[in-house]
């Protein structure tokens, strides 16, 4: 009996990135990972709406259950996301049908699907470069004891592909270590604190507003509770 890919046949596994699969930014980027930081953004802003009384604690605990990226199929969202021109609008679909109809109602409550996709991608993006900043520092690391141990190893230098003055490898691997620790900082000044994306339809937070304001009027959200307030705490 031939052996069943549970990749399916698009996967792209890295043959022809060899390079690329072996690092963790292939398993941190992948479609599956995507999926689940699009899940996790849903599930912590009901989270969120749960904390500021538009949800009930029952309705987040309900929503984070089903929120589990294992139980989603990333190709038939993939192929069902054709028509709206994102993932989510799939996603979301999904997610309802897993929630009894209260928890299904307060997920997505006043956000977009541009607010939840742009999220869950820096939340990709603030992941995979902890993963690279760490790969940067084992680099230098290593780069840095190579300079050491061969401060004083003689190497020919070149200028242009020709034979120059004398050099050490050592001065060579700390030139590298010079680029690398270059490159490390710009990348942890790039990512560290990224923005969320959160402004409802035309980025008014009117949607959001005026669940917050019909929430007050029920009596269910304290006076000074504004839709920044939310945006704020996810």
């Amino acid at each position: 009996m031939a052996a069943v890919d549970p990749l399916g046949p698009t996967a792209d596994i890295g043959l022809l990135s060899p390079v690329w699969a072996a690092g963790t930014v292939a398993e941190t980027t992948s479609d599956r990972a995507v999926l689940g930081h699009l899940l996790e953004v849903e599930a912590a802003w009901v989270d969120v709406l749960a904390r500021r009384g538009l949800a009930s604690t029952a309705e987040a605990e309900q929503v984070r259950a089903a929120c589990d990226p294992a139980e989603y199929d990333p190709a038939a969202i993939a192929r069902a996301a054709q028509g709206g021109g994102n993932p989510l609008i799939p996603t979301l679909r999904a997610l309802r049908t897993r929630l009894p109809a209260g928890a299904a109602a307060t997920v997505h409550l006043g956000a977009t699907s541009q607010d939840v996709v742009d999220t869950a991608l820096m939340l990709m993006v603030a992941r995979t470069a902890r993963d690279l900043t760490a790969d940067l520092r084992a680099a230098a690391g290593a780069l840095s004891r190579l300079a050491l141990t061969h401060r004083t190893t003689p190497m020919v230098a070149r200028s242009l592909t020709q034979h120059s003055l004398p050099s050490t490898f050592g001065l060579r691997a700390a030139t590298w270590l010079d680029g690398l620790a270059q490159a490390t900082r710009r990348l942890e000044r790039a990512t560290t604190d990224l923005p969320i994306q959160w402004g409802g339809a035309a980025g008014t937070l009117a949607s959001l507003a005026g669940h917050v304001e019909r929430a007050r009027r029920a009596g269910g959200l304290a006076d000074e509770v504004t839709a920044f307030d939310l945006v704020e705490d996810l």
